[in-house]
């Protein structure tokens, strides 16, 4: 049986979180589809967060209170909606970021 994937698309693209300090994808709270992108040189997939920007800000946020000991993490939220670069690599754009000093003045934690 050949596994089920969301393929990212401009007007339905997915968003992953990622401790750019640790260097992991945020998945805590829920699994969705893995994401798969195929081209003519290449098929790559990876792992979704949230299909929705909001709902990608919402499971970042309940990371960050969950982990409050990791004082110099660093977190990022890329979409990714199917776009690709000359050489076939999928292309992750950063539409968010912040550090736990910036959760801590903005009352996140």
């Amino acid at each position: 049986m050949e596994k089920e994937y969301i393929t990212p698309t401009k007007n339905n693209p997915v968003f992953i979180v990622i401790n750019t300090y640790e260097g992991y994808i945020v998945n805590d709270y829920c699994m969705y589809k893995d994401w798969q992108i195929k081209t003519d040189n290449c098929h790559t997939v990876g792992e979704t967060t949230e299909i929705t920007l909001h709902g990608a800000m919402g499971k970042l946020f309940e990371h960050i209170q969950d982990n409050t000991d990791k004082e110099s993490a660093k977190y990022a939220i890329e979409m990714i909606d199917g776009t690709v670069d000359r050489f076939g690599d999928v292309v992750h754009k950063t539409v968010y970021k912040i550090t736990m000093k910036e959760a801590k003045k903005f009352k996140i934690i």
